[in-house]
């Protein structure tokens, strides 16, 4: 029988390689995707997989009704992976509307706090439990002009660290791995070649990931661990 994780952002670039490295070290994915493009693309992406490693479900993580049926649906698991999440363009407090505060906030520190909310009650009774979130290295490091973005992954960071003070009792382990720039293929758009060989590779990520969901990592829940690559604090 394989092992059991809940996951969400398996259809997005980073999620690839985490999907990828997951199943190549025996793991089932339940991946909550958010329409029906992103179940296709999921689909398109791990044909060989489906229906046999990877069950897609579709759910709005900002939506409480929609992220209960996903845990509903999928079951009991042995962990969560959410590497689901958006980014605000850089803007000063002047320019940043209260609409991109709203939207960002869901996007990253509600969903984080849904996810929890739903997974902790099933892992603490099951006495063990493994959950991976994504911060940002703004989140630790504000820099100008990122303000809300900062905040969120910052919220993200914070409710991860709390969410492993409440599971250490009962053998949930929660840890969040806060990247800088990641190189994926939609950050090419606007980066150059030379910039990319400072950013963080998706694999290292996805080794990690690897890592800290498996019983090798059993020692370790609270961290938060800067993939920041080559740049600079």
């Amino acid at each position: 029988m394989f092992r059991k994780l809940w996951m969400t952002g398996a259809d997005g670039a980073l999620g690839k390689y985490v999907t990828d490295r997951l199943i190549a070290e025996g793991w089932e994915i339940h991946a909550a995707v958010h329409n029906t493009k992103t179940e296709e693309e999921l689909m398109q992406n791990f044909h060989h997989h489906i229906n046999h490693r990877v069950f897609p479900y579709l759910c709005d993580l900002t939506d409480q009704d929609s992220v209960e049926r996903f845990f509903h649906n999928s079951g009991m698991a042995d962990g969560l992976v959410h590497i689901a999440g958006g980014f605000v363009a850089n803007e000063d407090f002047g320019s940043t509307s209260s609409h991109d505060f709203d939207n960002i906030f869901r996007l990253n520190t509600y969903s984080t706090f849904l996810l929890l909310k739903y997974a902790m009650p099933i892992l603490k009774m099951q006495g063990r439990g493994t959950i991976v979130t994504m911060g940002a290295k703004p989140g630790l490091h504000p820099t100008s002009s990122n303000a809300v973005y900062a905040a969120s992954k910052a919220g993200v960071i914070s409710l991860s660290q709390t969410a492993a003070e409440e599971g250490r009792p009962f053998n949930v382990r929660v840890n969040c791995i806060v990247p800088a720039v990641i190189n994926t293929p939609s950050n090419m758009k606007w980066g150059s070649e030379e910039a990319a060989k400072k950013w963080t590779p998706p694999e290292d990520i996805g080794d990690l990931i690897s890592f800290l969901t498996s019983n090798k990592s059993s020692g370790i829940t609270g961290a938060v661990i800067p993939m920041f690559g080559k740049l600079h604090t």
